[in-house]
């Protein structure tokens, strides 16, 4: 792309501008998951081995059998590997367009003011992107188990509720 400015007023706002902004602190903000969440690592990457599951909050783990009731165990020696759900990097093209889009209709409103864009990314932007993982989250682990280490919530509703913009 070439750009011909044959208006110093023009060029010399371009420069203010874009020196204002490559001034400023940079704009971040995280979606951060607490310990509470660490079990989506491995429904995003799956595992490769055979791993034992021991109960943390009680006594046995349960999980419902076919055909109705329930399996009530110890301890499960060897459970099978998990498969990759891809939650996460499943959507980042489309968290990629939604941040794309929002930052630059940030920067135009603003009048390219670096902390207008901090603003919209925390209080809007990090949000609307928690919600699109979350989405993702209920279609490739729907359901709820109300004696499950969830507390009867959703994967989607632990992700809405645990994990924080910051």
């Amino acid at each position: 792309m070439f750009f011909e400015v044959t208006s110093e007023r023009f060029l010399s706002e371009l420069e203010r501008r874009a020196e204002a902004v490559a001034a400023s602190e940079p704009i971040i903000s995280r979606i951060v998951v607490s310990d509470d969440l660490r079990w989506w690592y491995f429904q995003e990457f799956g595992t490769t081995r055979f791993y034992p599951i021991f109960p943390v909050a009680a006594k046995a783990l349960s999980w419902p059998a076919e055909g109705g009731g329930k399996v009530v165990v110890g301890h499960v020696d060897k459970h099978p590997p998990l498969k990759a759900r891809h939650m996460v990097s499943s959507v980042l093209e489309s968290i990629e367009e939604e941040i794309q889009s929002s930052v630059m209709q940030a920067l135009v409103s603003s009048g390219y003011e670096a902390q207008a864009v901090q603003i919209e990314l925390r209080t809007s932007l990090m949000p609307r992107v928690k919600s699109i993982i979350a989405e993702s989250f209920e279609q490739q682990l729907p359901g709820v188990r109300p004696d499950g280490k969830l507390g009867g919530r959703t994967a989607a509703q632990a992700f809405e509720d645990d994990a924080t913009v910051v």
